[in-house]
Formats: structure tokens, sequence, C-alpha cells
């Protein structure tokens, strides 16, 4: 699994296809969690449900986050814990300086 599909495993709500559930928590391998999302409903580039994501949605980041973590993002934030149009190599290196993706329990999330 990679970004791009995570960003479309959500699956359609069964009442309207248009919309579409939001993916489960990424879970990366120091402890870390950021949600990422990316649909016709959220801040993201280009905004339909397709993909592939050039910018995506961010929010609820664990408290595990690095100060660094804030400062990079810090130019995406639309309310504190909202970050808007985030281009998805930052996402990528954001996700990386936490040991990478633990698909593992990522997936794991999404079931719980």
């Amino acid at each position: 699994m990679n970004l791009q599909d995570h960003l479309k495993s959500g699956g359609e709500f069964g009442f309207d296809d248009r919309l579409r559930r939001p993916c489960s928590k990424i879970v990366c391998a120091d402890g870390f969690q950021v949600s990422v999302q990316a649909s016709n409903t959220h801040y993201c580039t280009p905004r339909n449900n397709e993909g592939p994501y050039t910018e995506v949605e961010l929010g609820y980041l664990s408290r595990k986050a690095t100060v660094s973590d804030y400062e990079t993002l810090a130019d995406y934030a639309d309310n504190g814990s909202i970050y808007v149009f985030v281009p998805i190599g930052l996402v990528e290196a954001v996700l990386e300086a936490h040991g990478g993706v633990d698909w593992t329990a990522t997936i794991k999330e999404k079931k719980e």
C-alpha cells in the first residue's frame, strides 16, 4: 500500500456515492498518528474522489508530533488543528521523519 492508495480507502457511503468515508488515521513506526484525507469534500487538489492527489488535508496530529513538524506545517494551518492543501511531498517527508508508515497498524486502525 502507498499513500495514494490509502487516500482512496475510505469507501463510499451507501446512501450517496458522491461522498466518501474518511480514511483511517495513519500510524507511523514511532507511534505518531495523523489523519490524512482527500476527496471532493476535503481541502485537497484535485478536489475529487479519484486523485492522484498533489495536496491533501491533515488533522488530528498525535501528541507525539515533533516541534519541527508543526513549524513545517504552520503555513498550511487553517484553524490550529487542520492543515489544508498540504503538498503530498511534505506529508511523505513528515511520515518518513517518524520512521515511515506502519501499514499493518494503519490497517488495524481502520478495522477498530
